[in-house]
């Protein structure tokens, strides 16, 4: 495809680090590729990009933030993706 997913976010993780995963999915729904990137616990808002080369044969992208617990807070905002 030739075209660029990016997501931009501001993250707070107050008591827990995290990892944030950009996944490339077939039509069946098989992920064909993962991008991540860890993201240590912060005080305060923190802008986080991620971005990647939309892979063949990609039917849908996801996003999504691993927490390690279920006490584990994080707060997001601003949220973008776009497509170039």
């Amino acid at each position: 495809m030739n075209k660029i997913v990016t997501a931009s976010f501001e993250l707070y993780s107050p008591n827990t680090n995290c990892t944030v995963h950009l996944l490339f999915m077939d039509g069946n729904g098989n992920a064909i590729k993962t991008i991540s990137t860890a993201v240590a616990k912060n005080n305060s808002f923190t802008t986080i990009t991620i971005s990647n080369e939309i892979v063949v044969n990609t039917s849908k992208i996801w996003f999504n933030c691993g927490l390690g617990s279920s006490e584990a807070i994080i707060y997001l905002d601003n949220l973008t993706a776009t497509i170039q």
